[in-house]
């Protein structure tokens, strides 16, 4: 008994400085700052002060009542309870400041914002009939337009909820708008990004098959050459290695150009067949020009070693070989023993100047 009234005689002290003189301190800072900050026009009903400040002047008078009996019981937890609230509240003001700068600061442009992506939809929406003449659009292209569509008609209504939280006769949070205006933000930021990226593909039609068209020239030209090449070689392994290509490449050369000659141009069938050429360009092409340096290379080769043939059996049999592989098409090979040729000559000259 006589340790609970040392205790409770050692923590009343405390206990009755908050209750009396830091507590009501602290009640008078907080009336007077939101009292402040509503005359600047902020709406902060919605943080319950005044009924929180009237409910703490009474739980004060009653703690008073107790400690005046010496019963401490629920005192500190009281006295916790009401410094943390102020505190938390203290922390809603800070927030609302720092909200009504972001608000002032951003609202003007996320109307601006809003309303530049409607028009942006309403143009790209308007254009798209006349490109259905010129171009075939993707199979989904109907299902985008409507998203975009549901997408614009969304951000309008959550912009008429936030006009109605800023322009109501009782004004919201500005915590509250700002909350709204970043949902705002972030559907209008996702809208235009899609918007950027649909008016990219229409954008991408004209150029894809302006850009087809000039390729089919250069292409054609350069097929040309390679299938002169390739015939005027003589060389049957040789042209039946590449002749069938070479006609497929033709064949879808043609295809493409009468395509580009059809409204509306079907843009995706282009764009297949474009990249089917150019596979063929690296794979075909770019050998026959590749093989045909080599056959060249191994021509002059086996014509300058011919002049030594007779001298050498070993050289004649190197030329024969080379010769043999030159008009199987294996000219690199041709080449080589060409040249193992030409060293044996090279070899024995010197084996008879050492003599």
């Amino acid at each position: 008994m006589v340790n609970e009234l040392d205790l409770v005689l050692k923590v009343v002290p405390n206990y009755c400085a908050s209750i009396i003189k830091i507590i009501p301190e602290k009640l008078r800072n907080l009336k007077r700052t939101y009292n402040n900050l509503s005359d600047e026009g902020y709406p902060l009903t919605h943080l319950g002060v005044k009924s929180f400040a009237d409910s703490s002047d009474i739980a004060l008078k009653q703690m008073l009542g107790k400690l005046k009996n010496l019963d401490i019981k629920g005192v500190q937890e009281n006295i916790n309870n009401i410094l943390s609230k102020i505190d938390e509240l203290f922390d809603a003001f800070e927030k609302e400041k720092e909200a009504k700068l972001i608000y002032e600061k951003d609202y003007k442009d996320l109307e601006v914002l809003v309303s530049s992506l409607s028009k942006r939809f309403t143009k790209l929406y308007n254009t798209v009939p006349e490109i259905r003449k010129v171009y075939v659009l993707k199979e989904n292209s109907d299902e985008e337009l409507n998203e975009l569509q549901n997408q614009v008609s969304h951000i309008q209504s959550v912009k008429r909820t936030l006009d109605t939280y800023v322009h109501s006769y009782s004004m919201q949070p500005y915590t509250v708008i700002v909350e709204k205006m970043n949902e705002l933000n972030t559907l209008s930021n996702s809208l235009s990004e899609k918007l950027d990226a649909f008016k990219q593909y229409l954008d991408s039609l004209k150029t894809d098959s302006q850009d087809a068209y000039s390729s089919l020239f250069v292409l054609y030209t350069r097929t040309k050459k390679a299938e002169r090449v390739v015939r005027e070689a003589s060389i049957s392994n040789f042209s039946e290695k590449y002749i069938r290509s070479i006609q497929e490449i033709y064949a879808t050369l043609d295809k493409v150009y009468e395509i580009l000659k059809v409204l509306p141009i079907d843009v995706a069938f282009v764009n297949e067949n474009m990249q089917n050429l150019k596979k063929c360009e690296d794979e075909v092409i770019y050998k026959i020009e590749q093989e045909y340096n080599e056959l060249q290379v191994a021509d002059a080769t086996i014509l300058y070693s011919n002049r030594h043939r007779g001298h050498l059996n070993d050289v004649d049999t190197l030329l024969d070989q080379a010769e043999e592989l030159y008009f199987k098409g294996e000219f690199e090979q041709a080449y080589l023993k060409a040249c193992d040729a030409e060293k044996l000559v090279e070899d024995n000259k010197d084996l008879e100047n050492r003599k």
